[in-house]
């Protein structure tokens, strides 16, 4: 995988657009983003999103889905036998175990959300991640537009 490609799954794409389509917002975060713009293949792929969990439920009633992180935001949809989490927006309390917070609240907006995310190999927060959502958004519609199963990214410029 070279590092101007970005190969977004047909299931994830299609989770997204299931999302959209019922009003919400929803982006690809964390390390599925870090790893295609470092060039590595990416071995899962998290989407953040405005649905509160009960919302995720309700439009994902179909598939088969893991609630065990659902108090903390997260609803993971099974698709084809690979699991994707989905995340409500997030600011996180305090980290007993440096993996799960001790208490969430949901937010309303994705820059909340971002802020609270560590990406020490490719730091993308607030300040550049409208640029990337902007990018992979018009690779979103060409995907629409052509049905290629790849969507490329173009990063020949700093993000």
């Amino acid at each position: 995988m070279s590092r101007d490609t970005i190969r977004l799954p047909h299931d994830a794409y299609r989770l997204l657009q299931t999302l959209r389509a019922a009003g919400h917002s929803a982006y690809v975060v964390g390390g599925c983003v870090r790893d295609s713009l470092l060039g590595r293949l990416p071995g899962d792929w998290d989407i953040c999103t405005s649905a509160r969990p009960d919302e995720m439920k309700a439009l994902f009633c179909s598939q088969r889905l893991i609630l065990t992180g659902e108090k903390h935001g997260t609803v993971a949809v099974i698709l084809h036998g690979k699991p994707y989490e989905m995340t409500t927006y997030r600011l996180d309390g305090s980290y007993r175990d440096h993996r799960h917070p001790d208490k969430v609240a949901f937010a309303d907006r994705v820059e909340e959300d971002l802020a609270r995310r560590d990406m020490n190999d490719a730091p993308i927060d607030e300040s550049n991640y409208a640029e990337l959502a902007h990018r992979i958004e018009a690779y979103i519609n060409e995907f629409e537009e052509n049905g290629t199963d790849n969507i490329l990214v173009d990063i020949d410029t700093t993000i």
